[in-house]
């Protein structure tokens, strides 16, 4: 069986992250929700971490292959 085209969408917002993977043909896959995650409001660091959180969460399953191509641009992802 082949693998999935999978695409993450995120949501990074002030007061909250939410992130879900869905394959190309619209199955959602898994979901995420993590706190504040603009960058613009509370800085850099803590924005990436909400992100990667709420990444990892969506990701689920599909997460040790994703996760290490993403941690050079996400380092708080790898964590």
């Amino acid at each position: 069986m082949p693998t999935p085209n999978l695409v993450i969408g995120v949501d990074a917002g002030g007061t909250s992250t939410r992130a879900v993977l869905a394959t190309t043909s619209g199955t959602l896959c898994g979901s995420g929700r993590a706190g504040a995650g603009n960058p613009l409001a509370h800085g850099a660091q803590q924005a990436a971490a909400a992100i990667g959180t709420a990444v990892r969460s969506a990701l689920g399953t599909h997460a040790t292959k994703a996760v290490a191509r993403s941690s050079s641009v996400w380092p708080a992802m790898a964590r």
